[in-house]
């Protein structure tokens, strides 16, 4: 049944979709556009733009209603600013637990028709723990009421989400297992990356996986090593994003990432090796020992950060690692875990615009700016001196009467 499954999904037209978007994103579209003009303009060749969201959490075979206008938003924006990206940060399936393999397919059947107004040579997007992973309560290794111990495998998961990805008339550059790539474009390098391997995709006697990309997250050697062998075809002058599904401080193995990424800054070259420990589900040996040589005495280009969603928060850090900033950004789709959602500050309502969370991203040599498109704030990121902004009074507020009837956010 999967092999004649229909994969891709994408946009391979080359007119405008005609937008469906209801009034109440228009307008506020319409609303925050001069800042995205002004940003473009200021800076000139030096900007370049994206869209960019996470944790879409398709839910049960239906796509929540809060996201249901997402690509229909990129598309309107895209459109409207030629921005030439819309990046989605993993995690579009399952905010359910599925319980069978099935669920997972009604689920892409829905959400497929939603990102479909993204044309595919515009759509970048990596696996988060919840795509492709399934599986009903059970023990596993001495842990009671386990979810997720099932994978649908990179092949299925390849032809569901990354197949699309592929028709550029051959831009990309993919690893392996296709689960991994990077895109130059203008005068950024995108690495698009796989924070959720499961090993080899080998399974224990009882049929749950050896190495699980849901409970152990790591990007594995093969991964890591085909990083640092890449990362020397660089031009100069072309600055580096790496987006990935989670941060890179919860990744098993991001300290060898992090020693890949000094040694590129400090054009040096070396051997770093790191040991995954203490996994929940076992260790599969090929990410157990990490050993990863480098050699970047004649590398080029800079590093401009890490980009992540997975936590379902707003966030800039720039103190866990020195050469390489983290932004994370909030879920698009539910279980709000931002302070200043729980707290009340902010709230969520669907059929407002304040629906959903996606950032229109303007990096240049020495920002980082994240204009926000629904609920949340403005972020700003000084590259020199790592000083974060964040502007509280960017944030918007609905209608007192929306337009149809409004339903909280926050929870689940």
């Amino acid at each position: 049944e999967l092999e004649n499954r229909p994969v891709g999904g994408g946009n391979t037209s080359t007119e405008t979709t005609t937008s469906n978007l209801p009034s109440y994103w228009k307008h506020r579209l319409d609303e925050i556009s001069p800042k995205i003009e002004t940003l473009q303009k200021e800076n000139g060749m030096d900007t370049l733009q994206f869209l960019w969201c996470s944790d879409i959490h398709g839910v049960s075979g239906t796509a929540p209603s809060n996201t249901t206008y997402i690509g229909e938003i990129g598309r309107y924006m895209m459109d409207k600013h030629n921005i030439p990206f819309f990046v989605v940060s993993g995690d579009i399936m399952s905010q359910a637990s599925h319980t069978k393999v099935e669920s997972i397919w009604a689920e892409y059947d829905k959400l497929t028709p939603m990102l479909s107004p993204i044309k595919n040579e515009e759509f970048l997007a990596v696996r988060g723990n919840h795509d492709g992973m399934w599986g009903s309560p059970m023990t596993v290794n001495g842990h009671a009421n386990q979810y997720y111990h099932s994978y649908i495998g990179s092949q299925a998961l390849f032809n569901a989400f990354m197949r699309r990805q592929t028709l550029d008339r051959g831009e990309r550059v993919f690893g392996r297992d296709g689960m991994y790539f990077y895109v130059d474009f203008h005068n950024i390098r995108f690495y698009m990356l796989n924070t959720h391997t499961c090993g080899d995709e080998s399974t224990n006697a009882d049929g749950t996986q050896v190495y699980n990309g849901f409970k152990t997250l790591s990007l594995g050697n093969e991964q890591l090593q085909w990083v640092a062998d890449t990362l020397t075809t660089v031009k100069d002058n072309q600055k580096v994003i790496f987006m990935a599904h989670a941060p890179l401080n919860s990744v098993a193995d991001g300290s060898v990432f992090n020693s890949i990424i000094n040694m590129f800054v400090s054009r040096t070259s070396g051997t770093k090796t790191g040991t995954v420990t203490g996994t929940f589900w076992g260790t599969d040996p090929q990410y157990a020992n990490i050993s990863v040589t480098a050699d970047f005495t004649n590398a080029k280009g800079s590093i401009l950060g890490w980009f992540n969603g997975h936590i379902h928060k707003d966030s800039i850090n720039t103190s866990a690692y020195s050469n390489l900033p983290m932004v994370s950004i909030t879920t698009a789709g539910g279980d709000v875990r931002d302070t200043y959602y729980t707290d009340g500050t902010l709230t969520r309502q669907k059929k407002t615009a304040t629906e959903t969370a996606i950032d229109v991203v303007t990096v240049t040599s020495d920002y980082i700016y994240c204009t926000r498109i629904g609920s949340g704030y403005d972020r700003k990121l000084n590259l020199a001196t790592k000083e974060v902004t964040i502007d509280y009074n960017s944030a918007y507020a609905p209608p007192a009467e929306p337009e149809e009837p409004e339903e909280s956010l926050t929870q689940g």
